[in-house]
């Protein structure tokens, strides 16, 4: 008789959230409701997998479904999976910490739960074939992996149903395909048509079993699947519907697979991730065009096994994820410096985790990078990290000079007591910002820039990176509104060029920067230099520009320091702004400003309790102009705010060889309560 195994299950994770409100949401729409319902069928038994951090909120807020997992465990209708802690992408961090999460999860799980789990999850099932050993070594005797991965193993389809074995440096692991065609027809297609398929699968050799794990926020809490589920009561019918069906339909548990059987063969299976994160890796014009072929079914398997890609290509996708990878594998290095204090060690590299984090580096439909609130956790947790490699009295302040981002050129990152300010040699930028007392990057700021979903008019996009000290010449037409929305005229080609370095002082914490460069004048180009000197106190850094006109004739130009600060909201409670000039001081509105006559501009970071000044030598015109911009997460379109852009600017007039100087300084201070 025919006959096929199923091994069902979801996979819970969701980025952290400061006031609570996302887990608290998702808990009561998805996770407490299934767990629920699955209680009800003890015959049918289930694999789960919960972050780390997920579970220890869930045992702070709810003790009560801790009770229950375990009492499910316990009846041996649960099987729990490990895997890293904090849910970061295996791939994406290094080996000893790869090691570390995993065995953080684990423990938690036996001493909570009374048994070591054998099986593991992998976030967005992002794959390299060295995981193989390093799971083994961590006790790990199976997992899953998406069909596709096994498709550019040369699987084929007839053959997808069954448990295959894979090897690297002698250690072995059993991996379970996880069906596409169930999870893609789960809750859209009826309950009795979801089992029709299982049971399709089924064979005379009582061998074949299907793989059928979800996300579990998919059953409660995106979009109308709360309705669908348990309102309408679909959950309860398929596991009704799979219990009728137990002489063809075995639910299963893929450690006794594992422990009973050998797997169908050993392959090798390539690098590659799940394919809804090959689609958020895609630029927008091939992502639509993609999503057109599959809305087509013309999605073949050989198109499947020459499309691919990696999770590691985010890097190269957002600059914003190179840069916060760059200072996890900087914050790494620190931490792994610490001698002589174990527990100091501990709690540094249990921040240092937090911050290796999946939601931050990708644009996944649970908002991820886009969201500056989870962003702000990454950095956080590194400065945290950061801080207590600092044994007291002991920690100087220091600029080095290092490749940070590994892109082959050095940055330049200055070390204070209380900030912390990266420079890189493109644009001459600063493009990190720590305030270390509060544990915010206040350089944390994100472009704006299209993707697939967007329709005309959703938002303009940058062509530049939206950091600090980025230095503009406008044309004399523009204003305001063209900058906002990025349709100015740029003359000079200062913005996304290389400064050199001029002179590096290590004693007196300054770091001077230049840059031969044109501005285009009345269609010819006209030889610019721009120099400036960062000079780096405890609470405050300053800018020294020096603009020289190196052409043959007088120049009459337009130029300006575009700074970009990123808040915890652009709303009155979260920030308060003042510009100070003649003596006079105006409270400014947190939407577009065009001011003149400027001598200071006052920041209030009300959020954070901080006080910051933006101060110059000479008064000057600003702008200022919120930075927003649109995502997708749960399927819904939002606005976002990422930070406001500052761009004070002046015009004058240079003579050949002429020279004209001003002096920013950006000063920071604890607001007094």
């Amino acid at each position: 008789m025919k006959s096929i195994r199923l091994i069902f299950g979801t996979y819970n994770s969701f980025p952290a959230c400061g006031d609570g409100k996302l887990p608290e949401a998702i808990y009561q729409s998805a996770l407490k409701p299934f767990l629920t319902v699955l209680n009800r069928f003890p015959a049918m038994l289930a694999v789960l997998h919960y972050s780390g951090c997920l579970l220890e909120w869930i045992e702070r807020v709810h003790p009560e479904f801790i009770m229950l997992l375990a009492d499910m465990v316990k009846r041996k209708q649960i099987e729990l999976i490990t895997g890293g802690f904090y849910e970061p992408v295996l791939t994406m961090i290094p080996h000893a910490d790869r090691l570390g999460q995993i065995e953080h999860l684990t423990t938690f799980l036996r001493a909570h739960f009374g048994r070591r789990p054998r099986g593991a999850w992998l976030s967005q099932c992002d794959w390299e074939p060295c995981l193989t050993s390093m799971m083994s070594t961590s006790g790990v005797e199976y997992t899953f992996l998406d069909e596709s991965h096994f498709r550019r193993a040369g699987i084929a389809q007839a053959e997808m149903n069954y448990p295959y074995m894979t090897e690297d440096q002698g250690k072995t692991l059993t991996v379970f395909p996880l069906s596409q065609k169930l999870r893609q027809s789960f809750l859209l297609e009826s309950a009795a048509t979801v089992v029709k398929h299982i049971a399709a699968m089924a064979d005379e050799s009582s061998s074949r079993v299907v793989s059928l794990i979800h996300g579990g926020e998919k059953l409660g809490y995106v979009g109308a699947s709360r309705k669908r589920c348990y309102e309408e009561g679909w959950l309860q019918e398929f596991l009704t519907l799979v219990g009728g069906h137990d002489d063809v339909i075995s639910p299963v548990s893929p450690l006794n697979i594992v422990r009973q059987e050998e797997p169908r063969a050993k392959i090798y299976i390539p690098a590659g991730t799940a394919p809804e994160v090959v689609e958020a890796l895609l630029p927008a014009e091939r992502a639509q065009r993609q999503a057109i072929i599959k809305k087509r079914r013309r999605f073949s398997d050989l198109e499947a096994l020459l499309d691919g890609g990696t999770f590691r290509q985010f890097l190269c996708r957002y600059p914003e994820s190179n840069f916060m990878y760059a200072k996890m594998m900087h914050t790494y290095i620190r931490v792994n410096q610490i001698r002589g204090d174990k527990y100091r060690k501990k709690a540094a590299r249990e921040e240092l985790w937090k911050g290796q984090s999946q939601f931050g580096y990708w644009h996944s439909s649970k908002g991820g990078i886009y969201w500056p609130h989870v962003r702000k956790e990454h950095y956080r947790a590194f400065i945290e990290a950061e801080k207590m490699t600092r044994m007291d009295g002991m920690f100087t302040p220091s600029i080095i000079s290092f490749d940070f981002d590994m892109d082959g050129r050095n940055e330049y990152v200055y070390q204070g007591r209380d900030l912390n300010a990266y420079v890189h040699s493109r644009g001459g930028m600063l493009f990190e910002l720590d305030f270390i007392p509060i544990r915010w990057n206040y350089g944390d700021t994100f472009n704006r820039q299209l993707e697939f979903y967007h329709s005309n008019g959703d938002q303009t996009y940058d062509r530049y990176p939206r950091k600090s000290f980025m230095d503009h010449f406008f044309a004399e037409g523009d204003g305001i509104e063209d900058f906002q929305n990025a349709v100015y005229e740029e003359l000079g080609d200062f913005l996304d060029h290389e400064y050199e370095l001029v002179k590096l002082n290590r004693e007196r914490m300054e770091l001077t920067m230049s840059r031969d460069g044109a501005v285009k004048l009345r269609r010819r180009l006209r030889r610019i230099r721009v120099a400036k000197k960062y000079v780096f106190r405890r609470l405050a850094l300053s800018v020294e520009y020096t603009v020289t006109n190196q052409s043959e004739k007088p120049l009459d130009l337009r130029f300006g320091s575009e700074l970009n600060l990123s808040f915890a909201s652009m709303h009155t409670q979260d920030l308060a702004m003042d510009a100070v000039g003649n003596s006079k001081k105006a409270r400014l509105a947190n939407g577009p400003n065009d001011l003149r006559d400027v001598g200071e501009l006052l920041l209030q970071d009300l959020h954070n309790g901080v006080d910051i000044s933006l101060a110059s030598d000479k008064p000057f015109c600003l702008w200022s102009v919120p930075l927003e911009t649109v995502s997708r997460s749960f399927r819904e379109r939002e606005k976002i705010y990422q930070a406001t852009s500052f761009v004070p600017h002046w015009a004058f007039r240079l003579e050949q060889g002429e020279l004209w100087t001003n002096k920013l300084t950006l000063s920071f201070g604890r607001r007094k309560k």
